[in-house]
């Protein structure tokens, strides 16, 4: 049987399988990394097929205070092995007197999540007993730049890696963006393009340009995630788990 993505469970906006993207000598594994949008959107019928996706652990990306908002509707816990590694704290408020654009955001995130994101690819690597899924709220900053960095490392074509991501601006499209939108009018904040593109939007230069910086201060995403405590074992494991080599698919 020919393998293929996971289907999104119910509910979920931005959800994917990111397998089957090409690497260097094969390709990303289907049903071992994931990403998503926040996952207490889910359906009951999604979370009956959440619990059919393979997936063992989630990393949850969100603030402590976007954690706390959102428990009482969904206990992840209860789904799969779950790791809380909160970033971006206190980013909306930020918001208020800076609006940064995504190549910042992106940038920022590099500098001071080495530490997160290194763990995430180390549980990939070493320690997931099925699939592994990282979120957000919308899961296209914090998750794409960590899901972009893990690709990159294990030789994914970059023109992939950033196509990947832009896709989540048109998944969020509608109905997640509006909900979105009106939640920031709320905190009494004005909807501009600015914040419109930080919340709902993608950019592909500000990806280019967040992997180029990696190649400028680090030399890659592999020297990266040597930089925040991976050796090359863990380096070589990370790849092994992810990528299928063609050879391999004969």
């Amino acid at each position: 049987m020919t393998e293929s993505a996971v289907p999104a469970p119910e509910g979920l906006s931005n959800f994917r399988d990111v397998g089957g993207l090409t690497a260097a000598g094969g390709s990303i594994r289907y049903g071992r990394l994931f990403r998503s949008d926040a996952l207490m959107a889910m359906s009951p019928a999604g979370r009956t097929q959440f619990g059919e996706t393979g997936i063992t652990t989630i990393f949850d990306l969100r603030s402590r205070v976007e954690v706390e908002q959102t428990q009482p509707m969904l206990d992840e816990s209860t789904l799969a092995d779950y790791i809380s590694l909160p970033l971006l704290e206190g980013a909306v408020h930020d918001t208020v007197t800076h609006v940064p654009t995504l190549t910042e955001l992106y940038t920022d995130l590099v500098a001071e999540a080495g530490e997160s994101f290194a763990r995430i690819a180390e549980w990939v690597a070493l320690r997931a007993a099925g699939g592994v899924l990282v979120h957000c709220t919308a899961g296209k900053d914090r998750t794409g730049v960590a899901v972009a960095l893990m690709l990159d490392a294990v030789g994914v074509h970059r023109s992939e890696i950033v196509s990947d991501y832009v896709v989540s601006a048109e998944n969020l499209a509608g109905v997640w963006s509006e909900k979105m939108l009106a939640l920031v009018r709320q905190m009494g904040i004005e909807v501009t393009e600015e914040i419109e593109m930080v919340v709902c939007g993608t950019d592909a230069d500000a990806m280019h340009a967040t992997l180029a910086h990696v190649d400028a201060e680090y030399g890659g995403s592999r020297e990266y995630f040597a930089a925040h405590g991976l050796d090359d074992e863990t380096l070589k494991a990370l790849r092994n788990s992810l990528v299928e080599d063609t050879a391999s698919t004969r």
